[in-house]
């Protein structure tokens, strides 16, 4: 069993450093009971962010296992805390005490080297650079930290991390267990962005004509 650390509004990947700000009691003893083990913890997000203390049937069952890095205590009892993402994983069921575990299945994608997979990592770098391109909210610099990754896994995770679209999108890329079907929902995710930017920009210039 590991314990549970709810998310708000964030789907946190394998291979991915956030701070997550924590303040709930049941989230505090989590992270306490981890600090005095070996210091992992099940992330998962919150099937709706406005629930105070959620309850499991608000998680979602996929998510990532992560290790404590680093622990700081701010004022108004809350407490910072660096989480590294591991590797993702599903509930199979929880356990309620002072706060929540889960008995775990942890998943490692398979990643098959093959033609195909090569082609659609391909395509999805193709379409990420589109994206930066067209998105005022990523930074640029985030194409050349991803250049600088040579492995496909880390390349998808790191892709999903700086993407801004819905945790629902983002949580279906947790839910499959090979590279090859992360690598297509990607590309739908990316396709459909790019879709939804030529329409703005067409509405753009539209406006632009008639004044």
């Amino acid at each position: 069993f590991l314990p549970v650390v709810p998310l708000r509004d964030i789907v946190i990947f394998p291979y991915m450093m956030y701070p997550i700000l924590a303040g709930r009691e049941s989230t505090i003893s989590a992270i306490n009971f981890s600090l005095e083990k070996e210091k992992y913890i099940m992330l998962v997000t919150q099937k709706d962010s406005r629930i105070e203390d959620p309850a499991p049937e608000n998680l979602y069952t996929y998510g990532t296992v992560a290790k404590i890095l680093q622990v700081i205590k701010l004022p108004n009892n809350l407490i910072k805390v660096l989480v590294d993402g591991i590797t993702q994983a599903r509930i199979i069921n929880f356990k309620q005490n002072a706060f929540l575990e889960a008995d775990i299945e942890y998943i490692f994608p398979k990643i098959e080297e093959s033609t195909e997979l090569n082609a659609v990592i391909r395509q999805a770098a193709k379409l990420f650079t589109d994206y930066v391109a067209n998105n005022r909210g990523v930074a640029q610099e985030s194409l050349m930290a991803y250049e600088n990754i040579k492995e496909p896994d880390r390349k998808l995770y790191y892709i999903a991390s700086t993407i801004l679209v819905s945790i629902q999108r983002k949580q279906k890329l947790l839910e499959y267990s090979t590279l090859l079907e992360q690598y297509y929902e990607m590309i739908n995710i990316l396709s459909s962005e790019i879709e939804i930017f030529k329409v703005e920009k067409d509405i753009e210039t539209k406006i632009n004509q008639s004044m």
